[in-house]
Order: C-alpha cells, then structure tokens, then sequence
C-alpha cells in the first residue's frame, strides 16, 4: 500500500536543523547553534508518503491513524504519476469526500514534487513556470499543500549556486499561490545538505535557509 512509508517524528526541538522549519535566516560563518535553539513549533508531524497505487487513491483514514499528513508522490515536470496521478483521476465529489473524511481524522493531504527521477536545474526547467504549474495543480485538485522533495544532486554537487537559486525562486514562486496559512509547503532534502558542507560549495540548504527559509512550514531530511 505504501511502499515509501518514511514517516518523521518531527519533533521539532529534538531533530535540529532537520526539523527547524527554517523559520529565519541562518546565522553567519557556518554556526548552526541558534538554528538549534529556534527549533520550535506549534506541533509535530507525523508524515507518510503513499506512491504505489492504492485504490481510490487513499485508505480508509482509519488505516492511517497516528499520522497527520499523507504525501502523494509525485507530481513531476511531466505531470501528476503514480498515487498523485490516481489522485488527479478522482472525480470532484470524491475528492471532497476524501479530503473529508482525512480532515476529520486530523490528516492533510499534500503532493510531493519531483523525487530522485526529476533533475528540475539540470534539465533546465524554469523555476517559476514549474511553480506556477505545481501550485495550480494544487489548487485543482483540492490538496492541503506540496512537499518539495527536491534531488538533483549533480546540480547541487556542482556548488555553482544554479540549484540553489532555482529552489528558492520556485519555493516563492509557490508562496505566490499557495498562502502560508493556508497551504503547507514543506521541503524534504538530502541530509547532507543541511548543515554547512564544503562539499556544497554555493551553501546548498543553507543558504536556501538564508533565501526562502520563513516561507517554509518545515523540513525534514530525506
């Protein structure tokens, strides 16, 4: 039913910078300390992601108990595939009737961009008509918001700033459409990216911290 069941606990205090919701901008020189002390929220997100085909597109809420979002993966440059997809395939009714019974159950469903297939900087997507698209597509079919699950990693590997410019200009591209408080956008990166890494010469999450970090509801490492 879900093959990818990477659920986090994330408890916001406990998992640092994984889980800081990259409230504000990172500190200079490297120093993540006070990105640690900020690591704050209002509560905690217990997060599974479904992306074999389920009939219907989802479970009964009840199958899901214990979590309270639910990510369909994925919607890529291409299009909605996969439980995203079967989602998109719903008639208008039930959509609503499942968007119902999840709130009910204290759960919000969200599609999860892009995944380890997708090479948006790489391929030379553009940021914002991406952005537009995702976010519209949102909008269209009832969700609760979008998980960023952004991997180019030759892109970010590069260190050359295109990947992490082009992350920032689709996360506020999206804010544009999706309004904090009114749709999630969570972020879900390579761990390592994270924390300062000379690897990661342009600063990778970082410095997308620094960009577009209060137009995050949270993160979480992949």
């Amino acid at each position: 039913m879900f093959s990818s069941t990477r659920m986090i606990t994330a408890v916001f205090a406990a998992l640092a910078l994984a889980s800081t919701g990259f409230a504000a901008p990172a500190p200079a020189d490297g120093d993540v300390s006070s990105i640690s002390a900020r690591a704050v929220a209002p509560t905690s997100r217990f997060v599974i992601y479904s992306d074999n085909w389920v009939t219907g597109a989802l479970p009964a809420a009840s199958a899901l108990k214990g979590y309270n979002v639910v990510a369909l993966s994925f919607l890529t440059l291409n299009g909605a595939v996969d439980q995203a997809g079967n989602w998109a395939t719903l008639s208008a009714a039930d959509k609503t009737a499942k968007k119902t019974e999840y709130h009910n159950a204290g759960i919000k469903i969200i599609a999860s961009a892009f995944g380890a297939t997708d090479t948006p900087t790489t391929s030379g997507a553009n940021a914002v008509n991406a952005a537009n698209t995702m976010a519209q597509w949102v909008k269209t079919n009832g969700l609760d918001g979008i998980d960023v699950d952004y991997e180019d990693l030759g892109a970010m590997n590069r260190g050359d700033g295109a990947a992490e410019k082009w992350v920032s200009d689709f996360t506020t591209t999206l804010r544009k459409t999706l309004p904090q408080g009114q749709y999630i956008l969570s972020h879900a990166p390579l761990a390592p990216w994270l924390a300062p890494n000379h690897q990661f010469a342009a600063g990778a999450y970082v410095k997308i911290n620094q960009n577009v970090g209060s137009l995050i509801d949270w993160v979480r490492d992949d």
